[in-house]
């Protein structure tokens, strides 16, 4: 949906912020240890990117904040860190795995956390406005317990609980989208039928024309008569030259190595070789063949050292 048109991408926005509004009313509502405002954030991040994440986060803030109190504005920055921290999750493929998920989920609540006890501090006495977190302040601090370090733990509390939900939620609509995904592609790939290259080498066999087959270590060769004819031969590239010594073709070849060369197609009864591009060229002052350099064709014995343009390339060039 990245590349989607404008007027999908904006719809999934709104319907983000509303499920980010329906979760924030829902948790309020039936008073739960969880914020469930970031369900939409993390859903647009997934989907959309972390701009998308930012925007609808702000959004549901500043939303609040014309209804309730202006403090919610501030709240914006928690909600634009968890987008962005989502966003270098997901990027990181925290996504594909449950761990990964939990780790997402740990590092969005320690941002969430660190950012909101300030601004907890500043409005709320250092309260979340949540009454399981606030519980948790109250306990610690009646047990005398570090003032804050309850307050710390209170927001954490909260915010722990709520991101593990909300990644594990992005989760499983992550493997549900990927495995979909998956499965579609293998069926695609089971409907398509690749039709085997037909050469004009014969089966030296059963005479039919040899297809050209894929393996490990590239193309060959083999009869189309299989299981019945299972005559095989390697498969070289003809380059179009006939070979000086004997008159077959020349073809591309490769040492063990993986080392390019000419060789003649009816080694080993034909040596010839050559590691430059031979041509059917002959030399005019020694009447040895003409391999190919660049744009000019030098004669291969080095004592003659005859040099000329290469006529054929500079025709492919125009």
């Amino acid at each position: 949906m990245k590349k989607g048109k404008w007027y999908i991408v904006s719809l999934f926005v709104v319907l983000c912020i509303l499920l980010n509004l329906a979760g924030k009313c829902a948790s309020q509502w039936f008073n739960l240890p969880l914020w469930l405002d970031s369900l939409g954030t993390v859903a647009a991040t997934y989907v959309c990117g972390p701009v998308c994440g930012v925007i609808v986060g702000v959004t549901l803030n500043i939303v609040y904040s014309i209804i309730y109190s202006w403090t919610y504005v501030c709240y914006a920055i928690v909600s634009a860190l968890i987008a962005v921290v989502a966003g270098i999750c997901i990027s990181k493929d925290y996504m594909k795995t449950l761990l990964g998920a939990l780790t997402a989920s740990f590092y969005i609540a320690l941002v969430s956390c660190a950012i909101s006890v300030i601004f907890n501090y500043a409005f709320f006495n250092g309260y979340t406005s949540n009454v399981w977190g606030d519980g948790v302040i109250d306990s610690l601090l009646r047990i005398g317990f570090n003032s804050f370090l309850s307050h710390v733990a209170g927001q954490f509390y909260i915010d722990f609980l709520d991101k593990v939900i909300t990644m594990l939620v992005l989760y499983i609509f992550a493997r549900f989208d990927l495995d979909e995904a998956v499965k579609k592609a293998e069926a695609e790939l089971e409907s398509i039928k690749i039709e085997d290259e037909v050469s004009e080498e014969v089966c030296d066999v059963c005479g039919r024309n040899m297809v050209i087959k894929y393996g490990p270590h590239g193309k060959f060769l083999a009869c189309p008569g299989f299981p019945e004819c299972r005559f095989t031969k390697p498969f070289y590239e003809k380059i179009g030259v006939t070979c000086p010594k004997c008159g077959g073709d020349v073809v591309i070849k490769t040492t063990r190595k993986g080392r390019r060369y000419y060789g003649c197609i009816n080694a080993p009864e034909c040596d010839f070789m050559s590691w430059a591009m031979p041509s059917n060229e002959k030399c005019p002052e020694c009447g040895k063949y003409m391999i190919v350099k660049g744009n000019k064709l030098v004669c291969s014995d080095q004592e003659c050292g005859y040099t000329c343009n290469n006529k054929a390339a500079e025709t492919a060039d125009k």
